[in-house]
């Protein structure tokens, strides 16, 4: 298109590059005008066939149109606007865009035979370019009705009558003047009993497609009721008259055979091959989804124990399940490109699996840790308490053992008091206990032991 612009503003020789045609060979030439028109002559030829056809087959004289538009890539090339202003006597218009004109068209008209879009109503009237005709047998004869004539209104439905016997077959094919080498476009064969002369009524319409398919067949027969007993002639011919016009109508049946096409044996062995491929794109698509979700948790897996992975770099819980993740992402791009879907859904499920115990086993690990850190906090504690306080480092060794198996928490706190208070001595209380009176102002030590959250005078 961008070459053909270029030519229609430039007589002169213009490069006419193309890299790669034909195995890595690049085209590199030089065109004028002169010889690009030679060249497409034959095409030229056959746009100003079908303008002169288009005027004959109308009844519109060329005085009678205002304006004529163009639209599509090829109207700019200069000959095919001389073509048009010759055969129409003016010159051309160009208001539209030439590229999106026919693109836009065929949206809108996709869009109105569409049962999802509502669209504003626009008629556009198609018509027959080739005469259709309907060819028979009868008594030894051919016959021909003309079905479509050229310029016939596409959408219309054709009904033709003929006389014939049955069973027959019904070819279809293009009209005389047509100038196509196969004319034959289908057969139809009619079942039904043998008859003679029986009167036939075929029903034809164009489909969107622009194929003209054959929707009905009726046999008509007339029907004469049994004659009622009457007294009076004219009563009985009056009677008799409305039964010589009852037509009855049986419809047959019929098979197609498209000439043109393919056998409804391979039509079907092709349905059945598509039906099928449907089938495995849609399993293509569950096996990479399946795949890609694999992929996702084994990234979001690795991220989160490696965030927390702090304290627990050295254990082997940690190197295992980081091992087995890093194997998984090597083999997923590797052998398991190609794997079946039930493989990553698997896999996955062996993530879920192992990430829970990970999970319990980095629970109870910490709490084990923690424990031993507090123990080791207190342990601490209580050497720096031993090394202020000397005096007071001495620990029972009943109370040590009774601390290991005793779950209750036993101590010994010291208690110092001064002065009286509940726990003084008094010079009445000392010769029950034989025991020497403290002299005045020294400090009284009082040991209490405490044992089960119970306190004791020791």
């Amino acid at each position: 298109v961008s070459t053909q612009s270029t030519w229609a503003a430039n007589s002169n020789k213009l490069p006419f590059q193309l890299d790669s045609l034909v195995d890595d060979i690049d085209v590199n030439v030089s065109i004028d005008r002169a010889t690009f028109e030679e060249l497409i002559k034959t095409q030229l030829d056959e746009i100003r066939k079908t303008f002169v056809n288009l005027m004959n087959s109308t009844t519109v004289k060329k005085e009678q149109l205002h304006s004529v538009e163009i639209a599509g890539g090829s109207t700019r090339i200069p000959a095919v606007k001389q073509i048009i202003q010759e055969v129409f006597g003016m010159t051309p218009s160009s208001s539209l865009n030439a590229d999106e004109g026919v693109s836009k068209g065929c949206g809108l008209q996709a869009a109105e035979h569409s049962e999802k879009f509502r669209t504003k109503k626009f008629e556009i009237q198609e018509v027959v370019t080739n005469g259709i005709e309907a060819v028979y047998v009868h008594e030894g004869n051919q016959e021909k009705v003309l079905i479509y004539d050229e310029g016939d209104n596409a959408s219309d439905e054709r009904m033709i009558n003929l006389r014939t016997d049955l069973p027959v077959s019904i070819a279809l094919q293009y009209s005389e003047n047509v100038n196509v080498e196969n004319k034959f476009i289908t057969l139809y064969q009619i079942e039904s009993e043998n008859a003679r002369n029986a009167d036939l009524e075929l029903v034809f319409r164009m489909t969107h497609n622009g194929m003209i398919k054959m929707e009905k067949v009726q046999v008509m027969t007339k029907e004469v009721p049994k004659r009622r007993k009457t007294t009076e002639p004219a009563q009985e011919m009056e009677q008799r008259e409305p039964a010589n016009n009852t037509v009855a109508c049986c419809e047959l049946k019929f098979n197609e055979t498209s000439l043109g096409g393919m056998v409804q044996e391979m039509l079907n062995h092709f349905s059945n091959y598509e039906v099928q491929m449907i089938r495995e794109d849609i399993n293509e698509i569950s096996r990479q989804e399946a795949k890609n979700m694999l992929e996702e948790q084994l990234y979001k897996y690795r991220a989160a124990i490696n965030e927390n992975a702090e304290g627990i770099e050295e254990e082997d819980a940690f190197k295992n399940i980081k091992d087995y993740f890093e194997q998984t992402e090597n083999w997923l791009y590797e052998e398991g490109e190609d794997a079946p879907e039930q493989t990553y859904k698997d896999i996955l499920k062996s993530f879920h699996e192992k990430m829970n115990v990970f999970q319990m086993w980095k629970t109870k690990f910490m709490q084990m840790k923690a424990k031993e850190e507090e123990k080791r906090r207190f342990m601490e504690q209580q050497d720096m308490q031993r090394r202020q306080h000397p005096q007071q480092g001495f620990v029972n060794p009943q109370y040590t053992q009774n601390r290991n198996t005793d779950p209750r928490v036993s101590r010994q706190i010291p208690v110092v008091y001064e002065g009286e208070g509940p726990y003084s001595r008094h010079p009445h209380q000392d010769h029950m206990n034989n025991r020497p009176q403290p002299e005045e102002g020294v400090e009284d030590t009082l040991l209490l032991q405490v044992v089960g959250g119970k306190a004791h005078r020791g």
